[in-house]
């Protein structure tokens, strides 16, 4: 079981965040300080650069292209699950990007991660473009306010769940490229220009592997219990 403690300069706040479920590589808090910012709590040290001057809230902080988004240090895996805890904005012209590393020049235009879209839902899309065409598209589901969504690429199945209102999406590609090329996740932007809208963030949370839906469970009921400290429902 992991647990990471929660205290000092980097979270305003006593207690403890217990990760039921062993192996997270990321563990991003965009909420209270420009220092949570920068710290990846899966591994305690400042390995986030924040690009841009985003303004910390106390339960979230507003991210984007221009106004301000954090650099990871994480490369895209073959597997991957991804959380996030976010504020689904009213509207969106050409979308938005909630954990991605879309758009970086050839050879990996494509890539994976959370998205709004411009029709105003949430999709996980789990691709790579390393020729003419992606091999893959994405999965998804409607959301509206504050939102825990998971998103899951395991093998040729992806996946998208709204913890909040319980609405599940699933898809089978008929494959998908190596993704030993792709560029770093963001948190609140990607490396396309057109998305260059704010999103409201609380809290992105990466695995390098593919949880079975109990261990999406476990994680979600964790993170729930970490939004309602700070105010929001999710």
């Amino acid at each position: 079981m992991a647990i990471l403690k929660i205290g000092g300069s980097a979270e305003q706040d006593t207690g403890r965040l217990i990760l039921p479920v062993e192996g997270a590589v990321g563990i991003y808090f965009a909420n209270q300080s420009k220092l949570k910012l920068s710290n990846n709590f899966a591994t305690g040290r400042l390995t986030n650069q924040v690009v841009g001057n985003p303004t910390p809230q106390p339960s979230h902080t507003a991210l984007s292209l221009n106004g301000g988004y954090i650099q990871t240090p994480l490369a895209e895996s073959a597997e991957m699950t991804m959380f996030a805890i976010y504020k689904q904005p009213v509207t969106t012209s050409a979308g938005v990007m909630i954990c991605s590393n879309y758009g970086n020049p050839y050879p990996s235009t494509f890539g994976i991660g959370l998205q709004v879209t411009s029709t105003g839902k949430v999709t996980f899309i789990a691709a790579q473009l390393n020729a003419s065409t992606s091999t893959a598209g994405g999965c998804t589901v409607n959301a509206t306010g504050w939102t825990l969504v998971a998103g899951r690429v395991k093998g040729n199945a992806n996946y998208i769940k709204n913890m909040t209102n319980g609405e599940l999406s699933e898809a089978t590609y008929t494959s998908r490229l190596g993704v030993a090329s792709n560029p770093l996740l963001r948190i609140g932007a990607c490396y396309a220009a057109r998305y260059n809208e704010s999103i409201d963030v609380m809290a992105v949370v990466v695995f390098n592997r593919a949880l079975a839906d109990s261990e999406i469970n476990s994680v979600s009921d964790v993170l729930r219990r970490y939004a309602a400290k700070h105010g929001v429902t999710v």
